[in-house]
């Protein structure tokens, strides 16, 4: 009986390993898989090198672009100081100019005799012959000429005293 159940088990395990080997050879002794495996290994070593390297490459543009966008942001500021200089020069002068264009268009006297525009409250006391110069330059219509005749004529006769001239001399 251990005789006969030793030639089985001897068998038994005989076949086990025909088996075995049949599908060892079968598959080729996982060379095939190795050597798939190992050309996964490389690509992927290769895509990580793309990948730095690449990486890289994207790091140097990106420093590009930063400097870029500064020196935008630096031109934009000093624009904008230049454009507010401007404006500010424009507005002084837009200033300027209306104060003397709304001096010079601002009449010399009113009708009621009082300077329009102008506070003169109480210089009619100050001043009392004020009221009495009146405005005479707007009735000088006279050409240079009649007036260089008429000094030419008056040349002996002692001249007329002024009005307005009287008004210095009490200040």
């Amino acid at each position: 009986m251990t005789k006969q159940l030793n030639e089985e088990f001897t068998t038994e395990s005989d076949e086990v390993a025909r088996d075995v080997t049949l599908q060892l050879d079968v598959f080729g002794g996982f060379e095939s898989q190795q050597k798939r495996i190992a050309d996964l290994q490389q690509r992927v070593i290769a895509g990580r090198n793309r990948i730095k390297e690449l990486g890289g490459r994207a790091d140097v543009v990106r420093e590009r672009v930063g400097g870029w966008e500064k020196a935008e942001e630096e031109w934009q500021e000093k624009t904008r100081k230049r454009l507010r200089i401007l404006w500010m020069l424009m507005a002084v002068v837009a200033l300027v100019l209306l104060g003397l264009m709304g001096f010079q268009y601002t009449p010399g006297k009113g009708q009621v005799g009082m300077l329009k525009g102008v506070n003169t409250s109480g210089l009619a006391e100050v001043l009392p012959d004020f009221e009495r110069i009146g405005n005479k330059s707007a009735s000088w219509n006279k050409s240079t000429i009649d007036v260089f005749e008429k000094l030419l004529e008056k040349e002996d006769q002692p001249l007329e005293e002024d009005p307005r001239l009287r008004l210095f001399d009490e200040l």
